[in-house]
């Protein structure tokens, strides 16, 4: 077994299944390229979903999180919360539940990949489709733009360097099949 998927997120993260209000139901959250460190890019390029869809949401979790035993990657979590965050978190029960229902109850919709997206304009939205794990949809967050932000970020730099490559192609004369 690989690290508990739960344990792949930001830390002040793990309790906020405490701090929504009370009867929450419902989150609604979304991924959105804020700004460029490079002046003359101002769209991304959306990829990489469908690897991190299947990798994580998919295979990683079934693998890590409900295909083994429940006492046994509960109590592996409360260890490591408790180790580091000390024992004040009330209650683990949520991911029991979660681990008994045996799949993320999440919908996630976005753009196609490969879309040129403009900066400030989201290209992934995530809601919980269950109501009692409404606290799913922004603890997935983290490991959501750790794994999206590279693919994305590699093809937004390699769309840049192509604009690049055919802007000199016209220039010269070459043919866009060098390229």
């Amino acid at each position: 077994m690989k690290t508990n998927p739960f344990l792949l997120t930001d830390y002040y993260k793990v309790g906020h299944v405490f701090q929504y209000p009370d009867k929450t139901e419902l989150v609604y959250s979304n991924l959105t390229p804020r700004n460029s460190r490079l002046k003359d890019i101002d769209e991304m390029v959306f990829f990489g979903l469908q690897y991190f869809t299947k990798e994580y949401l998919i295979n990683y979790f079934n693998d890590n999180f409900f295909a083994q035993p429940k006492a046994q990657v509960i109590d592996a979590y409360k260890r490591r919360i408790v180790t580091s965050l000390g024992a004040a978190l009330p209650t683990y029960g949520h991911l029991g539940k979660l681990h008994d229902l045996g799949y993320l109850p999440i919908e996630i919709k976005a753009l196609p990949e490969g879309s040129k997206v403009p900066m400030k304009v989201p290209c992934v939205t995530i809601v919980n489709t269950i109501p009692e794990f409404y606290w799913l949809t922004n603890f997935l967050e983290t490991i959501l733009s750790a794994i999206i932000w590279q693919p994305c970020t590699s093809a937004t730099i390699a769309h840049a360097y192509r604009k690049l490559l055919n802007k000199y192609a016209d220039e010269t004369g070459m043919p866009k099949e060098f390229i």
